[in-house]
């Protein structure tokens, strides 16, 4: 299995910050894809950082993760 990669799928929960985020960015599409796909960094109990290095760049996503659900607080992306 890929590095990141989740077996047990969980429902993505976007926040209006993060939505935001991804129009200004234009990252629509690649979300779920640096959630499954990405490197995952704990910064605490339920934090989690994303990061997916593609052609587009570095994209990161930070989030919550619940036992239900992962809420997407923002969205970064670098060079």
């Amino acid at each position: 299995m890929p590095e990141g990669y989740t077996t047990a799928r969980k429902e993505i929960r976007i926040t209006k910050h993060a939505v935001e985020k991804m129009l200004a960015l234009d990252l629509t599409d690649d979300i779920k894809k640096t959630i499954e796909l990405g490197k995952e960094v704990r910064e605490g109990r339920s934090k989690m950082r994303y990061i997916f290095k593609g052609k587009r760049g570095t994209l990161v996503v930070i989030c919550h993760e619940y036992p239900d659900h992962i809420a997407v607080k923002t969205v970064v992306k670098g060079g």
